[in-house]
């Protein structure tokens, strides 16, 4: 069985652009010049904290399309756009106060799996959406429940296992 990946497309490609964009930017000409004056610039805000543009970026199984989080109206949203030359990106989430957070795909490539804090209570929902028309339906089983994924299978393209703390509040059930 194959761990699921959300985890790992939440932190690796931000991990990555942070590794490798801050390293080119602190050996910028004006980093340098900075330095040879004998100051220490602080790093801004905006690259520590501030939302990228682009970020979370997966490609689908089948290499036909990719899926990407950027601002729309100020905040970060789901977006979807065929790899064929002159396609255009389509929203797919319309998150008005709260982030969307990085999606992955399903193994067989038919939906994506995204998470919400929607209350900020911190009960994170699971979030199927379907990547051609952005109808998204919540997995989580009623308000006050904590979600996780915890595994799919190739060979089970159509299911995932998932914890739910229904039941008693401090243990996943799978």
């Amino acid at each position: 069985m194959r761990r699921f990946s959300l985890l790992r497309a939440t932190l690796s490609l931000p991990f990555l652009l942070t590794t490798i964009a801050l390293p080119i930017r602190l050996s910028s000409p004006a980093f340098a010049d900075t330095l040879s004056q004998g100051e220490v610039p602080l790093i801004p805000r905006e690259v520590l904290f501030g939302n990228r543009e682009v970020s979370g970026v997966s490609l689908s199984p089948d290499g036909k399309q990719i899926i990407f989080l950027a601002p729309h109206r100020g905040v970060l949203n789901l977006w979807a756009q065929e790899l064929e030359a002159g396609s255009k990106p389509r929203l797919l989430t319309n998150s008005t106060n709260r982030p969307t957070r990085a999606a992955s795909w399903s193994v067989d490539g038919r939906y994506l799996i995204t998470s919400r804090d929607s209350y900020g209570d911190e009960n994170i929902v699971l979030i199927r959406i379907d990547p051609t028309t952005g109808e998204a339906i919540d997995l989580t089983p009623g308000k006050g429940v904590k979600a996780a994924i915890w595994g799919d299978d190739q060979d089970v393209p159509d299911e995932l296992v998932i914890g739910l703390n229904d039941r008693d509040p401090r243990y996943h059930d799978l």
